[in-house]
């Protein structure tokens, strides 16, 4: 019975232990199933800022959910490890340094299903912040580099007091955004320098330094050079004195081992620019010629470098070989000279000691009582010196019994501008040319109207046509009217652009023209028959280009419309290649389209030199040419090219143009912001006798 009871209470244990855990679990699981989301942060600093160095915080997420992070504006200076999950985690957000002035903040959202929380991340700014913290390989001479400061407070610069070669326009200032120079000064010295200047608040609080560094190149000393200018010279036997003409980039003194050589100085100091010494030489006694020695020599440090130049001084007339000019001047020309043997007592040879001179007649002869004429072929002087050289009359069997003939040959006329006039440089007016006055060297030409680029250059106008101006886009500024003279430049574009006519342009430039009949404002020269025009000009002397000076005619653009080449064209200069000067005439018949312009050019010493181009439009012919040397001409009617649009009325203006490219299709190859400048320094018109100066009416306007 007592067994019974027990089962009886063991049974009912069971049963209510069973109910009251199975009560419990549906409690709990009941639990489980509520969604909850919380985070914490935490900071290293108290002040729940981040450092303006890199740094970070934790967050800490406790969540039964999936879960994401995002981040607001501006945000890319933090990044967040991870952002994005499932359950509790602890997220590190970590910021990059903060090299601005002033606090930043962001704003970072969590999110989990519809909880949302978010928290605001601000990081310390800096008190002062350099545009440039640091110059390296700063140029050795002195040189001014341009910063900024930006401060939230006063500040001061801190230089130290051994600090010689670095110096600033400001060393102490406001709050805000400051302009500040940095003046590097020369290093004289091999070595490199470097050295530091402090920026800080001036309540000195340490967190606000900022250093600029700078490193500058240590004097680079240049090989010792001097370069002599002055050609090799031949001298008769007499005494005499010359101008020996060098560059040297080292202190220098000047000796001959000659006795009796003198000179204006002995010695001299370094300079970029020519230096001259007068040198005085004895005469020469003997018969035999001889080298003068005259030696450039460095001082201390450089005594061991020199440089000698050597002049050979003829020896005396000798005995029995008699001729009538020892020294014979000679123009620049490829032409036959001749020297006069006067007499000879002795069987004679003529020999030549430079290759320029060739003798083409009686190169050696018996002896004689009568003259003889020995004949030289000499090829054109293209440099732009005066050439010597030397002819001797040698005995056939003794060459030490001679007479030296000294030959100079001067410019060639086409690299003499003056041939035209005596001092190119000087203007119309210091010419006293006006109105009727006779052409200083061009007889039967009379001065009319001339254009010196002293003042204005009204009188003409911007060539800005699609043709003119391809490859580039024009800018007015590219014109420039500086100390007397005209430069129209072409400056590469950092970034190419397009022009008005939608074509590509990687240059900028400026064209003129001479303002036309139907043209307002005050109108310069109508050019026609009867005129000679002389430019003075001078090449940029880069490639890539075909600078013209030209003519076209008015016809084109009056009520006549015709077009071109019937209108008529002038190529007064064109300089598609390097030192040579093209003329050309372009007509109905005749043209570059045609493939037989008439057209003629010449080779010139230096393009970038100032030169003479004319031109004189007359009747029945049109003849060009470069300074004192004629190299166009064309008859009408030679060749069958009656073509003849000169004596239109309406008469031609005058064209100026880089020509980016030109027709050779060589483009420039220059850096952006490089220049070729083509200059002008004056445009001057005469007139002959037949000139009708009715065709000028409206064309009255005077620039000189």
């Amino acid at each position: 019975m007592k067994q019974k009871q027990l089962f009886k209470l063991l049974l009912l244990l069971v049963v209510v232990t069973s109910i009251t855990l199975a009560c419990s679990e549906e409690f709990d699981s009941s639990k489980n199933r509520e969604l909850y989301f919380d985070i914490t942060t935490d900071y290293f600093s108290p002040e729940e800022l981040l450092s303006i160095e890199s740094d970070s915080l934790k967050v800490t997420i406790n969540t039964n959910s999936y879960w994401e992070i995002a981040k607001g504006n501006n945000s890319e200076w933090i990044s967040i490890t991870p952002n994005k999950g499932t359950g509790s985690n602890i997220v590190k957000l970590e910021s990059e340094e903060n090299t601005a002035v002033g606090d930043r903040e962001v704003w970072v959202y969590f999110n989990a299903y519809n909880l949302k929380d978010s928290i605001k991340v601000t990081q310390k700014g800096r008190d002062l912040a350099l545009s440039k913290s640091i110059f390296e390989n700063v140029i050795d001479s002195e040189s001014k580099l341009s910063l900024t400061i930006e401060s939230n407070k006063e500040w001061k610069a801190v230089i130290a007091k051994t600090l010689d070669w670095l110096s600033l326009n400001k060393v102490a200032g406001e709050k805000g955004i400051t302009e500040l120079e940095l003046t590097v000064s020369e290093n004289k010295e091999t070595t490199v320098r470097t050295d530091s200047i402090m920026f800080i608040a001036k309540d000195n609080n340490v967190g606000s330094k900022v250093w600029l560094k700078v490193s500058q190149k240590g004097f680079e000393m240049p090989d010792p050079s001097i370069v002599i200018e002055t050609a090799t010279l031949n001298a008769s036997s007499d005494a005499g004195t010359f101008e020996l003409d060098f560059i040297s980039n080292i202190d220098w003194q000047i000796s001959s081992p000659l006795n009796d050589v003198t000179f204006s100085a002995l010695e001299g100091l370094a300079s970029e620019s020519t230096q001259k010494i007068t040198v005085s030489y004895p005469e020469n006694t003997v018969t035999e010629s001889r080298e003068i020695d005259i030696i450039l020599k460095g001082k201390a440090p450089n005594e061991n470098y020199d440089i000698t130049f050597n002049l050979s001084q003829s020896g005396v007339v000798a005995p029995g070989i008699i001729v009538k000019n020892t020294t014979i001047d000679i123009d620049g020309k490829n032409q036959i000279f001749t020297i006069e043997l006067e007499s000879s007592n002795v069987a004679w040879k003529a020999v030549s000691m430079d290759s320029r001179f060739v003798i083409t007649e009686n190169e050696s002869g018996v002896a004689n009582t009568t003259p003889v004429l020995i004949k030289v072929n000499v090829s054109e002087n293209k440099t732009l010196s005066m050439l010597s050289g030397t002819i001797e009359i040698q005995k056939i069997d003794e060459t030490t019994i001679k007479t030296e003939v000294i030959v100079n040959q001067d410019l060639h006329p086409m690299n003499d501008e003056t041939l035209v006039y005596t001092d190119p440089t000087k203007t119309a007016s210091q010419l006293a040319l006006d109105k009727g006055v006779s052409h200083p060297t061009q007889p039967n030409w009379k001065f009319w109207n001339a254009q010196e680029f002293t003042g204005n250059s009204t009188g003409f106008w911007n060539f800005d046509t699609k043709l003119s101006i391809s490859h580039a886009k024009y800018n007015d500024d590219m014109r420039v009217l500086e100390n007397g003279t005209l430069k129209l430049k072409t400056r590469k574009l950092a970034t190419p652009t397009t022009n008005k006519y939608g074509d590509s342009a990687e240059y900028e430039m400026a064209a003129l023209y001479s303002k036309r009949h139907d043209q307002g404002g005050v109108k310069w020269v109508k050019f026609t028959t009867s005129m000679r025009v002389e430019v003075r000009y001078r090449n940029s002397g880069k490639q890539g280009f075909n600078e013209a000076v030209w003519f076209m005619g008015q016809s084109n653009y009056d009520s006549q419309k015709i077009p071109w080449p019937e209108c008529g064209e002038i190529d007064l200069v064109e300089a598609p290649f390097k030192n040579e000067s093209h003329f050309a005439l372009h007509t109905e018949n005749f043209s570059a389209d045609a493939g037989n312009a008439e057209a003629s050019s010449v080779k010139i010493a230096n393009e970038t030199n100032w030169n003479i181009y004319w031109v004189e439009i007359l009747e029945d012919r049109v003849i060009g040419g470069i300074n004192g040397h004629q190299y166009f001409e064309h008859v009408k009617g030679d060749g069958g090219n009656n073509d003849w649009p000169w004596d239109n009325p309406a008469g031609m203006m005058m064209i100026i143009t880089p020509g980016i490219g030109g027709w050779t299709g060589v483009m420039p190859n220059m850096t952006a912001g490089e220049e070729a400048v083509m200059e002008l320094d004056w445009i001057r018109v005469y007139t002959n006798s037949n000139f009708n100066e009715s065709s000028q009416v409206g064309h009255d306007g005077k620039f000189y």
